[in-house]
């Protein structure tokens, strides 16, 4: 039996930003918001490939592919 894998909705962020805070003052983290971002403190760093808070970026949709 062969079993299929079905991505229905994935969520893509196009504006990612690796390094960018993953938590903000902003309702949209992960990605360069300008000189008026503001972290939270203790913020963690959005990762290359994605981050738990946030859409995935591009990059991470194209490596399933």
């Amino acid at each position: 039996m062969v079993r299929s894998i079905q991505i229905t909705d994935p969520h893509i962020d196009f504006h990612y930003k690796e390094g960018a805070a993953n938590d903000c003052n902003f309702p949209i983290c992960c990605r360069d918001n300008g000189p008026e971002l503001l972290e939270v403190e203790n913020a963690s760093k959005a990762g290359k490939w994605g981050d738990y808070k946030c859409d995935i970026p591009a990059i991470t949709l194209e490596s399933m592919f």
